[in-house]
């Protein structure tokens, strides 16, 4: 899957969010390639993307949010959060910034790790099977996308598929 997204705030004070979640395995890929554009004073941005990828998997964040001269006031936060489920799954991540105002708030941010072994032993320790535990804890990391989805029939339809892909 190649996302290729061009996004233009050229209005005052608008707001974007963009979500995400990648949930990957076997040998498929994704390509998330980003660009987008501050033109205008008081406007905010955020892209929070997840992905979790497991056997060969791999996938891509490439994102750039551009703050022209008289975008000041704007805001722009750009949070890319991945888990490797095996060894064999990667990633790269690459989000930029290009400010060319001074009065604006912009951060980015990149992790990439596996699953938390301390969170599982402690789950397990407790009783929780080992399949159990996985899904609870992958559920957990995507949480955040998924309760900002406010239509509730897409926000069914992510649910299901984040049961199906981690069927305890």
């Amino acid at each position: 899957v190649h996302n290729n997204i061009r996004h233009v705030l050229n209005g005052e004070n608008i707001l974007s969010n963009l979500w995400s979640i990648s949930l990957l395995n076997h040998d498929t890929r994704v390509d998330n390639n980003i660009y987008l554009k501050h033109l205008k004073p008081q406007c905010s941005s955020s892209q929070v993307y997840k992905g979790l990828y497991d056997g060969k998997s791999s996938g891509k964040y490439d994102s750039c949010v551009y703050v022209a001269p008289g975008a000041q006031k704007s805001d722009t936060v750009q949070k890319n959060n991945n888990i490797l489920i095996a060894d064999g799954a990667k990633i790269a991540s690459n989000p930029q910034l290009e400010i060319f105002a001074d009065d604006v708030k912009c951060a980015h941010g990149s992790t990439v790790g596996q699953m938390d072994d301390k969170a599982l032993f402690y789950m397990r320790s407790r009783g929780i099977r080992e399949p159990v535990a996985k899904k609870l804890l992958l559920s957990a990391f995507v949480g955040d996308v998924v309760k900002a989805v406010k239509n509730s029939h897409i926000k069914k339809i992510v649910t299901k598929e984040i049961d199906e892909q981690f069927k305890a």
